[in-house]
């Protein structure tokens, strides 16, 4: 089946029954129907399989668009509306959008793009299945991975629908279930988890166009989720008052991923909420979800086993101080066939016998579970010797007076690289460079310890939070060049 099938076949079955829920408006299966229904009408002008941009904030005007673009067999280009306007003009000639779907009050520049206003769209009636074969491109996400350059990401129906129905499986979410998505649609996390799993099993989808602690109390009382994906920047925010927010009693399954979860982090939501904090891992190029801790099972420090379908392996050996790891490899339905029209990144995207490199260090223990140690980008070699920056962060996070910390090599006349660490400090904590280095002195072997801490008032982020640590690395090698 095509996404669109399966969509009309939920519409139907859970027709009287809430849907889907923002900050100023809920709707009902049917509602959300012929909203759909009414993008798929006003798409009518574009060719079949004919990219449709999407450029708006996460709400239910965003899931209507993207479920009408698919339905009318278009394909729906979610955009980062927080990318550079010169970027994402750029993305948008890189993949010839024929018409944007977006709101009067949206005012970023959009090119010469044909608009849409969904203010001025009628509800209609879905369409017939557009017939698309399951192989064929359902969307396309944006990814700039950690070098800046955005890439287009097609994901087919079979790409979608293979990871939708695995993570529903692993994970126990049901038609019962209301999900408070906290991360954008334009985020392969975000789609997944607040646009694709909830509408397609009957449940329900609360979405929040922004994240902000406020906004997440308001529609915790308004909603009371049984399910929260975030990633963990957003943990972070939720665990900084110390108490268990109102209206989340009901929460039986948080889920993290896009980025690292320190463990301090992950003990201290469980410590709050009393529920555990499932760990995952995955990939824009893989429609996202690789690995997941099963609710039952889950192992701290891991990010859990293989969906259903999906394999991993690692590539060739690394050796660090935590043992040997390997570049993690994927294969499974999930994976894409391709970067859009980019045959040399899609090239080095694979391996020769066809497994997806994922770019991530990481080790398998014998169960199955998988440790992610770092990024190939971001090894450190130093005067020979193999550096993950991340063995070096997870000292450092041990310090009652640091709050977040990244490390990134730099270039060193003597050892090749060296490593520096940029420190944000615990709200009210003290703490001198100097303090920390000994604290790191006591605990990494010498090679190891950075060579600098710098205390930093922030460290750079992506739209979701995630540290961006090429900009770190970039601000570096300014200053060797400037010296």
């Amino acid at each position: 089946m095509s996404l669109g099938e399966r969509f009309a076949e939920a519409a139907g079955r859970f027709a009287d029954r809430p849907a889907a829920h923002d900050a100023g408006r809920s709707v009902t299966y049917r509602e959300l129907s012929a909203l759909a229904g009414g993008v798929a009408k006003a798409l009518e002008t574009v060719p079949p399989g004919g990219r449709v941009a999407v450029a708006l904030p996460s709400g239910v005007a965003a899931l209507g668009a993207f479920w009408g673009a698919v339905l009318s067999g278009r394909v729906p280009v979610m955009l980062n509306l927080l990318l550079e306007p010169e970027r994402l003009a750029d993305f948008l000639r890189k993949v010839r959008a024929v018409v944007v779907l977006s709101s009067r009050t949206l005012s970023m520049p959009l090119g010469d793009l044909r608009r849409i206003e969904m203010e001025d769209v009628f509800l209609a009636p879905l369409p017939p299945p557009s017939g698309v074969s399951p192989q064929a491109p359902a969307a396309i996400l944006l990814t700039s991975g950690t070098t800046g350059v955005t890439k287009g990401v097609p994901l087919s129906h079979s790409n979608l629908l293979s990871n939708v129905d695995a993570s529903l499986a692993a994970t126990g979410f049901g038609s019962n279930d209301v999900i408070l998505g906290l991360i954008p649609l334009f985020h392969s996390f975000g789609l997944l988890g607040s646009g694709l799993m909830p509408i397609l099993c009957g449940a329900q989808t609360v979405l929040v166009e922004r994240f902000s602690p406020l906004a997440v109390a308001k529609a915790l009382m308004r909603h009371q989720p049984t399910t929260l994906f975030a990633v963990p920047a957003m943990f972070r925010a939720l665990v900084r008052g110390g108490e268990r927010p109102k209206g989340s009693e009901r929460l039986r399954l948080c889920v993290s991923g896009g980025e690292p979860l320190e463990r301090t982090l992950e003990s201290r939501f469980q410590e709050i909420f009393g529920t555990p904090l499932l760990n995952g891992y995955g990939l824009t190029e893989t429609s996202p979800v690789v690995t997941l801790n099963p609710p039952s099972a889950s192992r701290a420090g891991t990010v859990g086993r293989p969906l259903p379908g999906v394999r991993s392996r690692l590539g060739d050996p690394i050796e660090t101080a935590e043992g040997t790891s390997g570049e993690v490899q994927i294969r499974g339905p999930n994976v894409m066939t391709g970067y859009f029209e980019d045959p040399a990144a899609t090239k080095a995207a694979f391996t020769e016998d066809g497994w997806f490199r994922s770019g991530d260090i990481g080790a398998i223990d014998a169960d199955g579970y998988l440790r992610i140690t770092g990024r190939l980008k971001d090894l450190i070699i130093s005067g020979g010797e193999n550096i993950l920056p991340g063995e070096i962060e997870a000292v450092l996070e041990g310090h009652p007076a640091v709050g977040l910390v990244a490390v990134v090599g730099a270039a060193d006349s003597m050892r090749g690289e060296v490593p520096i660490a940029f420190v944000v400090l615990r709200e009210g904590a003290a703490a001198a460079p100097e303090e920390i280095l000994g604290y790191a002195r006591q605990r990494l072997l010498r090679h190891r310890v950075p060579r600098e801490i710098r205390i930093v008032s922030e460290l750079p982020s992506g739209p979701t939070g995630k540290v961006l640590k090429r900009v770190l690395r970039e601000r570096l090698a300014l200053e060797t060049g400037k010296g």
